[in-house]
């Protein structure tokens, strides 16, 4: 019954998830940079903002070569990248559907949280969460529900859960942990599970 409710209105519910992959693309970018300058009281360089500027014209042109050399130059000029850096490298990937190199830039992502260098919004949280859920890496999904939990963030499980129907409706549906093929399958049976249930699909 749930899941046959959840179909029904998944068209709608997706949209959400598609206005989340390409809200910066519609956004302008010159608001996207001074509101991050009043956010963090104008202490990022300027250079910040011309760099994040290009990541983000690379990325609205599916340019992501450009886009990630130019992060590597910030990243070998010791420049701190920021939430809009990473936005913005995510939205060129997800547009080409490369949620492997997404799962890359997480590692980035944890370092600069882990060494004090980035305060990660739920935004940006909620936008790994999606790309991740879409491009079937439920043990990062579960990382990241964890961090919001940790933080106190909301999640919205309907629309994860609609995502979930939408492109892993049986997924592992039926397979018994004692089936898998190997230690890599099981775990990832594990945390599929541990998806279904927290959202609430039986």
């Amino acid at each position: 019954m749930v899941v046959s409710i959840c179909l029904s209105e998944l068209e709608d519910k997706s949209t959400l998830y598609s206005k989340a992959i390409t809200s910066i693309s519609k956004s302008d970018m010159a608001e996207s940079i001074i509101r991050e300058m009043r956010e963090e009281d104008n202490a990022v360089p300027f250079v910040v903002y011309e760099f994040n500027f290009s990541i983000y014209y690379f990325c609205k042109a599916k340019m992501i070569g450009d886009a990630l050399k130019t992060y590597r130059r910030m990243q070998e000029m010791k420049i701190q990248p920021t939430v809009q850096t990473f936005v913005n490298l995510i939205c060129g990937y997800s547009s080409l559907e490369m949620y492997r190199e997404i799962t890359i830039l997480w590692g980035d992502i944890k370092r600069n949280m882990e060494d004090g260098n980035l305060v990660v919004n739920r935004d940006l949280y909620e936008f790994l969460l999606l790309n991740f859920l879409r491009g079937g890496y439920f043990e990062r999904v579960m990382e990241i529900i964890g961090y919001m939990k940790e933080h106190g963030m909301y999640t919205d499980k309907w629309m994860y859960k609609c995502e979930f129907l939408k492109f892993h409706k049986d997924l592992y549906r039926s397979l018994k942990a004692s089936n898998a093929r190997n230690e890599a399958q099981s775990k990832r049976l594990e945390h599929v599970r541990a998806f279904r249930k927290w959202v609430g699909i039986v």
